[in-house]
């Protein structure tokens, strides 16, 4: 073998890790591999480490749901391949890989005076993604959506092919692949068309008193390019779904011969696409984001938009994608994150539309953010989303009470009038009604079978709703107030430990160990000691352990500590709380100083610890909570107290302890899961 089919085998190193959507909602479990040329993608999805369990592409992780997750399987980081190979200044065409942002795209065209023809709400979508997807924006009326300027791409299948696609070389693949999912294949780069940057865009600008206003406003509008509507569902009465509509068009450049000097700068500057103001922190509480919170912040900002303003010239970046001023804004809903439901009704299907907006009221949905579009003719792949009519998203917080039936309600509402979800932001959706929201669906399937005959590509979305063979995940129920975890107790695969030297709680784990694989977060103080409890667990068998330093003490460290170790677990099933100090045997110490330190840590640090826990869990999905609490056995050797030895571990661990079990999805105590006793 030479040296260079040497490298082009070499194949990434998968790493296992926790994969979410933009939401935040049901994460899972994958093997993750990012090549770093696309020459490596023939011989990656050729290989047994993706034929096990599958594979789907995944890009910056903007979809709203499980589109680009596999859980048990492998999946393809493509944010690796984001070259920029070429851009056509004459045609107007920019050739680019499939990793690559769009953020990064539109830096690089709006120095040479162009800009994409169509962008979504966020600039930090990949190529790929958003050919997968078929993006669409604030002028779909009038430009269609991805579908219609992509002029070619390169798809690699499952059988190790590089295809050239285009609406004249297998058009039908070409189409299908265009909002099809990543289920026809790895689009490993495209070339797509452009148009000129404008200066700005000159935005016109109603306020709206209710729905109906709203309604009447954007069904008039039909001479601009840009039209988009904030609509106010929180506000009661005639007022719900008043609105902020905004409705505009590019700046016309001045002829190139007679272009005033400046112009080119004019139009860089509008298109500057700046870092975020603010960022998120990891650690929000969902519960700053709450219904009375978001009331005023829209009554505030529906009296601070003019009720009627013309001709007002506005920055290009801020008006196409408001939201990026925000950086990691999905966590303003918590850990528990949130679901973001769009749907389309056709032109004829006002009413249904209006019965939607009644149904959020009589539901008493928290909708903190709801986009309201007119969208044109439909054109691209059976899977392609948009068709002409009126489009809605809505952002809700994932536990609000009553959104699973109230969907369910909706999507019939949706489907029986001829309208569609959006499968980009999909999460939950029953699959029987895939079928009647997408007519085209059996010819998806055949072309999906034509390139992918052993069904290699799939996805939690894919499986969930039947658009692959394999074994089809099961429809996802929405959890409705406080998540609750469907592992909990000794099934559950993922183990946090809080006193991470315990003998006890390690031999707790080796035990589960012995039942099925666990992926393991040992917590404590002595990091040396966590390492060789890490090798010994690793020895029995656990694939993935983790360790962090915590002293119990250290109580203002707790929240943060327990929030990483949740989040690089995705989680905890069980968690195991082995923190304690043993004191003399008949009661504390006779030191006043040793009696203090004994109730610091099992009274302020311990408890700390499982208030933590168990509202880190309670926000994840809850869990088993198994609590080891400090009692010193008596001794056969005899020994007194004053020669007995206090042991310690890392975190101040208890040797020997009584158990007692939490559920924190349903609050009772009992000996352990499916064993309560107390019903």
């Amino acid at each position: 073998m030479s040296a260079t089919e040497l490298e082009r085998r070499v194949l990434p190193i998968a790493t296992e890790r926790s994969l979410s959507g933009w939401g935040r909602m049901h994460p899972s479990r994958a093997r993750v591999l990012r090549p770093g040329r696309a020459q490596e993608l023939p011989e990656l999805l050729g290989s047994q480490e993706v034929h096990r369990g599958g594979v789907i592409a995944r890009g910056a992780g903007r979809s709203y749901g499980d589109a680009a997750q596999n859980e048990g399987g492998a999946v393809i980081d493509m944010m690796g391949l984001r070259a920029i190979h070429s851009i056509d200044e004459q045609r107007r065409r920019v050739r680019a890989e499939g990793g690559a942002t769009l953020d990064e795209l539109l830096r690089t065209l709006a120095r040479k005076g162009m800009m994409l023809p169509v962008v979504p709400g966020t600039r930090h979508v990949t190529v790929a993604g958003a050919i997968a997807s078929d993006i669409h924006g604030k002028n779909h009326h009038r430009d269609g959506g991805m579908a219609r300027h992509v002029e070619s791409l390169t798809l690699c299948t499952p059988a190790g092919e590089l295809l050239e696609l285009s609406p004249d070389s297998d058009g039908d693949l070409f189409y299908a692949t265009l909002g099809g999912m990543g289920l026809t294949g790895v689009v490993t780069e495209a070339t797509l068309r452009t148009v000129p940057l404008p200066p700005c865009v000159i935005a016109d600008t109603d306020r709206t008193d209710g729905l109906e206003q709203t309604l009447e406003l954007m069904a008039a509008e039909d001479g601009h390019r840009y039209s988009v509507a904030w609509l106010d569902m929180l506000a009661g009465g005639a007022r719900m779904g008043r609105a902020i509509v905004s409705r505009s068009d590019p700046l016309a450049a001045p002829a190139v011969d007679g272009r005033p000097a400046g112009a080119d700068d004019r139009a860089r500057q509008g298109m500057r696409l700046r870092g975020p103001l603010l960022e998120v922190p990891r650690r929000f509480p969902g519960f700053v984001l709450r219904p009375s919170a978001v009331l005023a912040f829209n009554e505030l900002r529906w009296r601070a938009a003019p009720r009627v303003e013309r001709g007002r010239e506005l920055a290009l970046a801020p008006y196409f994608f408001p939201l990026d001023v925000l950086g990691e804004w999905n966590r303003l809903y918590g850990p528990a994150g949130f679901l973001q439901y769009q749907f389309v009704v056709p032109i004829g299907a006002e009413q249904a539309l209006r019965a939607s907006f009644e149904l959020f009221r009589r539901h008493r949905l928290p909708v903190y953010l709801a986009v309201f579009k007119r969208m044109g003719a439909s054109f691209g792949g059976p899977l392609s989303f948009p068709l002409e009519g009126w489009t809605l998203a809505v952002d809700i917080p994932a536990g609000a009470p009553g959104l699973a039936s109230a969907l369910d309600e909706l999507d019939g509402l949706i489907a029986g009038c001829g309208g569609r979800v959006y499968l980009s932001k999909d999460i939950r959706l029953r699959p029987d009604l895939l079928g009647v929201m997408y007519p085209e669906l059996e010819r998806f399937r055949e072309l999906r079978t034509r390139v992918d005959p052993e069904g290699v590509l799939r996805s939690d979305l894919a499986l969930r709703l039947g658009l692959c063979e394999g074994s089809r995940a099961p429809a996802r129920a929405l959890r409705e107030g406080p998540a609750r975890s469907e592992e909990a107790g000794s099934s559950g695969r993922r183990v946090l430990v809080l006193g991470g030297t315990s003998e006890i709680a390690l031999a707790i784990v080796r035990e589960l160990q012995r039942g099925a694989p666990r992926e393991v977060a040992l917590v404590g103080r002595d990091m040396d000691a966590l390492e060789q409890a890490r090798l010994g667990l690793e020895a029995a068998g656990c694939p993935r352990v983790l360790t962090l330093q915590l002293d119990a003490l250290e109580t203002e460290q707790h929240a943060g500590v327990l929030d990483d170790a949740l989040e690089q677990l995705g989680g905890a099933d069980i968690t195991i709380l082995a923190v304690g100090q043993l004191g003399e045997r008949g009661g504390m110490p006779s030191e006043i100083a040793d009696a203090v330190d004994v109730l610091r840590v099992n009274l302020a640090g311990s408890g700390s610890l499982l208030m933590h826990a168990a509202k880190g869990m309670r926000e994840r999905g809850g869990g088993a909570l198994v609590v080891l609490s400090p009692s010193q056995p008596s001794d056969p050797a005899g020994e007194t107290p004053s020669t007995a030895p206090r042991r310690r571990d890392s975190m101040r661990s208890p040797s020997h302890s009584e158990t007692t079990c939490m559920r924190t999805g349903c609050g009772c105590w009992s000996c352990g899961p499916g064993s309560c006793e107390r019903g």
